[in-house]
């Protein structure tokens, strides 16, 4: 379950320690489907949740996480590289030679399956 607003977009969840709690890891993983670096296609799920502003600066939030596979967490970590989370929810890297490159999260679905009057036939049929 995610919990979302009225609206229907996911609510922020945090914590005060470093480590993800398993609601928070399961929606960053579930907003991001894969690895954060531009180009790659890596399960989140395989992955390690890495604080886009480094704690305890940045809080272990579902908006300061972002899913990376070993390799591109160990990358973000070296000189020169930076990572920003864009207000649509799209990450930006930036190299060390300044090229910036942009991801963005899986698609969500915005219908609710099953549709009530669907639930009503099967919950009584």
């Amino acid at each position: 379950r995610m919990l979302t607003d009225p609206a229907r977009h996911t609510v922020e969840v945090s914590t005060n320690s470093y480590k993800p709690t398993g609601p928070i890891w399961r929606q960053v993983t579930a907003a991001h489907q894969v690895c954060y670096w531009p180009t790659c296609n890596r399960p989140a799920v395989e992955g390690e949740l890495d604080h886009l502003e480094e704690w305890p600066q940045g809080e272990t939030s579902t908006t300061n996480l972002g899913p990376g596979c070993k390799r591109h967490h160990t990358t973000k970590h070296s000189p020169g590289f930076s990572i920003t989370r864009n207000p649509d929810g799209s990450i930006t890297w930036t190299t060390p030679t300044g090229h910036s490159y942009t991801k963005k999260p899986a698609e969500q679905p915005v219908a609710d399956w099953p549709d009530p009057e669907h639930v009503e036939t099967l919950t009584h049929a």
